[in-house]
């Protein structure tokens, strides 16, 4: 808790120090807790600002554009990632509501992806010019009453007991670090042999998650593919409104 809760101030702060710092942390958190993936993401960013695998001024490239803050605040900062998931919902929305048997998901994602940020500009500007604007932002529904709710059926049930000898379980809940600790050592030597060294094989290349990412010729040939012929064919922007 203390490492998550230290990671979001940082990252609310754009403090990319203490980031840094934390990815070590994370290294043997995640060895404890079995988490393949992103044991691979944290020795992976470890390697790249904390070596010398990359220079003073790359490494501090590369943590600051993690963030994003578009709202311009000192403490909107939030995770790049995160900027993504949001796209992608956009795109989502986009291609249910804009979706129609002459058009397929292809050249529909190819079309919305390349006008997204021009109807969103233009948005504010017709909004701008009108003196109208759409809030768009989450109502937060009031839970006030289902907390009472819940209190008060957890109350009838009988489970909120003073127990002056506290309450048996067989639950022992694991030590993260500690097994954390035990397993650094190898997959370090691991990462090092199959990303430092470059001598991964087939096998070892097929069980990293973390190594397998598709390819960025393909996304490259989905995105800017020609049209067939029974397809229609865009233009510039002016001419998709």
């Amino acid at each position: 808790m203390e490492v998550y809760k230290t990671l979001k101030l940082a990252i609310k702060r754009a403090d990319i120090g203490i980031i840094h710092r934390i990815f070590a942390r994370c290294c043997i958190l995640f060895h404890g807790s079995s988490k393949t993936k992103y044991t691979f993401l944290s020795l992976y960013m470890t390697w790249l600002t904390g070596t010398p695998a990359a220079g003073r001024e790359l490494q501090r490239a590369i943590l600051a554009n993690g963030l994003v803050n578009p709202r311009g605040a000192e403490d909107s900062w939030f995770e790049m990632d995160r900027l993504n998931e949001f796209f992608n919902l956009q795109m989502k929305t986009l291609m249910a509501t804009r979706h129609t048997s002459s058009i397929d998901v292809a050249t529909l994602f190819r079309t919305t992806a390349l006008t997204a940020s021009y109807c969103t500009d233009l948005k504010e500007s017709i909004e701008q010019a009108f003196g109208e604007h759409t809030n768009s932002a989450h109502t937060e529904k009031d839970v006030s009453d289902d907390v009472r709710n819940l209190a008060f059926q957890i109350y009838c049930s009988g489970s909120v007991d003073k127990r002056k000898e506290g309450r048996d379980s067989p639950f022992q809940p694991p030590d993260v670090v500690s097994r954390g600790c035990a397993l650094l050592g190898n997959g370090v030597a691991r990462f090092s042999k199959l990303i430092v060294h470059g001598q991964w094989a087939g096998d070892d290349l097929h069980d990293s998650p973390g190594l397998n990412s598709t390819p960025i010729g393909v996304l490259d040939d989905f995105v800017t593919k020609e049209p067939e012929e029974n397809e229609v064919e865009y233009g510039n922007v002016d001419d998709l409104i």
